[in-house]
This record gives C-alpha cells, sequence and structure tokens, in this order.
C-alpha cells in the first residue's frame, strides 16, 4: 500500500488498514512470548498487569522486532509526513481475556487532550492473530475524526470511559459503522479523535495486540514537554516520554539506524 493511499484514507475516513506490515518471524516472535507468561485473570477486559504491557520490549529478542517495525519505511514516511519532531509517545500489548466483555465506544484524544492540544498523536495497532467480530476485533464510526472532541463518562465501576449513550446515537446517524477485521501482522492506523470500540471476544483463546503510539514533540502540550528526552528516532532527533518506561523504550529507539 502506497503513502499517497494511507494518507488520503486517513485524512478521509480517520484509518488506514495496512496488509502484511509485521512479517510472520515477527508476530511468531511475539505472539510465542506472550503465550509463555503466565497471565492472570484481570479485572479489565484487557489486562493492565504493566509486565504483559511491556513484554514486547522487556524481552531483548522482541524489542528487536519491534526496532526493525519501527525502521519500516512506510512508518517513517508516515511520521516524518505528519510530524516534525516524531516520538514513541508510548506503547504496549493489548490482550483482550476470552470471555470479556466489549471495549465502549470512545476517542483516545478525551484521553491524551492535555498533553497533545493539537491532536496530532496516531496510533499503529497491529494483532497477533486473525482478528474478527468473534474475538473482539475493532470497530469505528468511518471519518468520525472529523467531528468535535466528545465528553466521556466512567462506565464499569469506574475503569473505563466512553461518551454517553445520547452522543451515540447522534454521531451513529452521521457516520458509518465498520467492523475491521485483520489477519496476524496487518496494521491498522487511525487519529486520536476517531471514535472506535471492539467487539466482545467470546473466544476461547485472549486476543493478542499491540498498539505504538506517535506524536509529534513540537506540538506537544509545554507543560509536558519535560517529561521527554531527546534522543535519535528514524535518523532524525527525537524524544521519548519519560513516564514510559524509558529505560525499555530506549532500548527499542537505540537500535534504529
Amino acid at each position: 500500500m502506497e503513502l499517497n493511499s494511507i494518507m488520503n484514507s486517513l485524512e478521509k475516513q480517520g484509518y488506514a488498514v495496512v496488509p502484511n506490515l509485521l512479517d510472520i518471524h515477527g508476530v511468531s516472535q511475539l505472539s510465542d512470548s506472550l503465550k509463555k507468561l503466565n497471565i492472570e485473570r484481570s479485572a479489565f477486559a484487557t489486562i493492565k498487569n504493566q509486565r504483559v504491557a511491556l513484554n514486547h520490549i522487556i524481552d531483548p529478542f522482541n524489542a528487536k522486532i519491534i526496532a526493525k517495525l519501527l525502521r519500516h519505511k512506510l512508518i517513517r514516511q508516515l511520521t516524518t509526513s505528519y510530524h516534525s519532531k516524531s516520538f514513541v509517545e508510548h506503547t504496549k500489548v493489548l490482550i483482550k481475556q476470552k470471555g470479556s466483555h466489549a471495549t465502549a465506544w470512545h476517542q483516545d484524544a478525551s484521553f491524551w487532550k492535555e498533553f497533545d492540544p493539537y491532536d496530532t498523536m496516531f496510533t499503529l495497532w497491529i494483532p497477533l492473530h486473525p482478528v474478527n467480530e468473534a474475538n473482539g476485533c475493532l470497530k469505528v464510526l468511518s471519518a468520525s475524526h472529523k467531528y468535535k472532541l466528545l465528553s466521556h463518562e466512567s462506565i464499569a465501576n469506574g475503569k473505563e470511559l466512553t461518551i454517553s449513550v445520547s452522543d451515540f446515537e447522534e454521531v451513529s446517524l452521521k457516520f458509518k459503522e465498520t467492523k475491521v477485521e485483520m489477519n496476524s501482522g496487518d496494521g491498522i492506523f487511525f487519529k486520536s479523535k476517531l471514535l472506535h470500540a471492539a467487539f466482545a471476544n467470546k473466544s476461547s483463546e485472549n486476543r493478542m495486540a499491540f498498539k505504538i503510539v506517535f506524536q509529534d514533540f513540537s506540538k506537544r502540550s509545554l507543560k509536558f514537554k519535560r517529561h521527554t528526552s531527546s534522543i535519535k528516532l528514524f535518523g532524525v532527533e527525537g524524544f521519548i516520554n519519560k513516564n514510559f518506561n524509558l529505560y525499555y523504550t530506549r532500548r527499542i529507539i537505540n537500535g534504529i539506524k
């Protein structure tokens, strides 16, 4: 998929799916590594345990795969097209537990607005096995990134945030709901204001994926710039979020030449 096609889709629909972004070796290494972990049942639909969430960069073999992914020509082109000083704001593994409930409709920008006032952040989400409606694939409201940032409210005893029922009824009339089924190693890029959710995982296996979130440091809120550290990213001066486990993130970024 060409860069122009991806950028056109991002601008028009708020998301773009890219086939085979992570090769079969990378998929196998990351998924096998996660399967070896003793993952305990969590109160959340998506497991929050930091040892699990950071497994893709704590493990040195996994970190090499993430470093290689960040060197991917398409990712480098995309980040430099959108950002004057791109950096990895955060990255984590997303394991949706078997039998867990659906993830409610939300906009990531509502979580990030304090340090990303210009909505420069976008996400790359990659599944480590085929994802579909049965095991909790994503769903989006196409082009909803062009809509305003909505207020969010707590649900699930304060464990999750979502837009109100009335707001969803309004936006669902304006934008088409699209189910995003993907193969292992495919990637979906999406904007931070895109309304998205995930189906319940009704399968007998955990749904495994990971995400990398990029931001333009030059547009980052001044208050939060001190929480970053200057490094080399994509061959140009970049930054990394100190609040996000700087040691492990350096391990990834220092491998990018």
